[in-house]
């Protein structure tokens, strides 16, 4: 089923239709420019049977519902009754204001449906706006791309290799969770089963991929060659096993599986799989992962992901650091991307390069409470133009509040040590996720 946005103006004939039809027409010139294949009826509906008729044969997967006028709590209901999928409410404002007659009364039907999806138990985002302001186009715009995230979340199969290290439970995936809270599928895979795929293969089949490499990566070549090619090998083993099996996003184990067993650091592949859309995580976190994949569904972009190592009161800032991953597109392009090896083995190739500065960004977590529920961590700012600040990669972020505020309070309610970092803001629209899947959100 392919994504398609229905549009639901509702209301009753008691109010000023003439000025609700107005709204009408306003909106859907509105809509269209926002999605051209919106589905929506010829005029206002006005009644509960002209809304089921317009339902009947009706699967949307995003409905917006306006109140033109006030409507009763059963318009809500009916619609509830016949559509599956994310909803956004809107409130348009009361037009005039001139000691007469109410003309619209939008704003009491809005709370009247509010309060059904309350006690129904449904999600939803909410605007209150005209049709002109640009404010309101925005927001429509924000809950649309968070409608289609949320339905992408329940295509996408999520990879894990692998389980983490002790102490790394924090990102173990559990298939029903995953399934029932943002629709995500978990496949799993024995590390060993791509190290043994990887052998298979001879320089011949991933000689163009290292070539290719170079001229992304300047001092590719100071790497080992048998380091370097085992790493080719590697990569074309996950590359492939992610085409073949549909694979959207990687959570892997890392340093010492691959380090110990194979001889090779898999931070290199982990980091061109992120910059050829396949967003991955390191130690087996696959809600680490599942951050990096909403921060790329959000941002058009690759994002990093790391842990904060330090914190800097003078600039307001925290340094995000990992020890040999992050895509090459984000690299300083003064320096651009470079390998080094892993600051603990001595074993290449790992990235080594510190990340280019962004006017706005986005730190992100998906994360769990002792109870086992989901939250989001947000925190918006803007990475710094800094040099690698330890050896790995890194990303100094200089944050919006209070720095010491962030990390004193984010530690205390025990957030997790891996955070995802968008490279734009995408606060808004991870909120408005958010809002659509009932999940907490903590704004630092």
């Amino acid at each position: 089923m392919d994504f398609q946005t229905i549009y639901l103006p509702i209301g009753v004939p008691s109010y000023d239709l003439d000025e609700a039809r107005m709204k009408y027409n306003d909106s859907i010139g509105m809509l269209k420019l926002v999605d051209k294949n919106i589905v929506a009826p010829n005029g206002p509906i006005v009644s509960v049977k002209e809304l089921c008729e317009f339902l009947k044969d009706k699967s949307p997967t995003f409905a917006i519902v306006q109140n033109l006028t006030f409507a009763t709590g059963v318009f809500i209901t009916e619609i509830l009754r016949s559509v599956d999928c994310p909803l956004l409410l809107w409130t348009i404002p009361e037009p005039v204001i001139d000691g007469q007659r109410l003309r619209l009364n939008s704003l009491t039907g809005a709370y009247s449906a509010a309060n059904v999806m309350e006690n129904l138990g449904k999600n939803f985002c909410y605007v209150i706006g005209s049709t002109f302001a640009d404010e309101t186009v925005d927001e429509i715009k924000t809950a649309l791309l968070a409608a289609k995230l949320k339905y992408s979340l329940t295509k996408l199969n999520l990879l894990q290799v692998g389980n983490a290290p002790a102490g790394y439970g924090f990102g173990k995936g559990i298939e029903t969770e995953l399934m029932r809270v943002f629709g995500v599928n978990l496949v799993s895979v024995e590390a060993r089963q791509l190290m043994e795929a990887a052998n298979s293969y001879d320089e011949d089949d991933v000689r163009h991929f290292i070539f290719d490499v170079q001229n992304i990566v300047p001092n590719l070549f100071n790497i080992d060659r048998e380091n370097l090619f085992a790493a080719g090998r590697l990569f074309k083993a996950y590359f492939d096993y992610c085409n073949q099996n549909d694979i959207g996003a990687v959570s892997s184990c890392c340093m010492h599986d691959f380090i110990n067993v194979y001889g090779t650091p898999i931070c290199a592949v982990l980091s061109f799989l992120n910059d050829l859309g396949f967003p991955a995580a390191c130690e087996a976190d696959a809600y680490g992962a599942l951050s990096i994949y909403i921060c790329q569904y959000l941002s058009k972009m690759p994002a990093y992901f790391g842990d904060p190592v330090s914190m800097d009161e003078e600039y307001n800032a925290i340094t995000f650091w990992n020890c040999g991953m992050a895509p090459p597109s984000i690299a300083r392009e003064d320096s651009r991307a470079q390998v080094g090896t892993h600051y603990i083995s001595g074993v290449g190739p790992v990235m080594d390069f510190g990340c280019r500065s962004v006017d706005h960004a986005t730190v992100f977590r998906v994360g769990k409470k002792a109870d086992g529920t989901f939250r989001f961590f947000i925190a918006k700012g803007k990475s710094l133009d800094r040099f690698k600040q330890f050896s790995g990669t890194t990303i100094v972020i200089e944050t919006e509040n209070n720095v010491r505020d962030i990390i004193e309070k984010s530690v205390k309610n025990g957030w997790e040590p891996h955070y995802a970092v968008a490279m734009t803001d995408i606060s808004k629209e991870l909120q408005a996720l958010a809002d659509m899947l009932g999940i907490e959100v903590v704004n630092f």
